[in-house]
This record gives structure tokens, sequence and C-alpha cells, in this order.
């Protein structure tokens, strides 16, 4: 299937099937998300859509939920 395509093919592969799945993967995107994304979507009206694309046993998602949790009970908005 691949044949023809030349490098590109196999490092794009790679990096949509990553095989590796835990809590806070890839730790500087999380410390980011922290800092600047969470923030910013909590300061807005309405909900926070969360999708957690290809995940197969639940760690990514959950990473997010308690990103989004630790941010919400650090700043008094926790429910």
């Amino acid at each position: 299937l691949a044949a023809g395509r030349g490098v590109w093919w196999g490092d794009l592969l790679d990096t949509l099937t990553i095989n590796v799945t835990k809590f806070f993967r890839n730790p500087e995107t999380w410390v980011a998300a922290a800092r600047d994304v969470v923030p910013y979507l909590m300061g807005r009206e309405g909900t926070v859509p969360v999708w957690s694309a290809g995940c197969a046993s639940g760690e990514e998602p959950y990473s997010a939920a308690i990103l989004f949790n630790e941010w919400a009970e650090e700043t008094g908005r926790h429910e």
C-alpha cells in the first residue's frame, strides 16, 4: 500500500498511530494546556466540549478531566 509514497508516508503513520496510552503523556503539552488553554476555555460562557481522538483505554480523556477539575478546585469554581 505504501509503495511509492516515500518516507513521508511512514512518518505520517508513525504520527497518527502512537500505540502508547498513559496519563498525562507528553507532559509539556499538558503544562501548556493548564497554563493557557484551560483558563481561556473556562473563562467563556457555556459548556466546554472535550474530545480525545483515538483513545483506546481512557487515559487521555481522563487526563483532560483531571486537568479541568484541578483548575476548578484551584479557582473555587468547582461545583
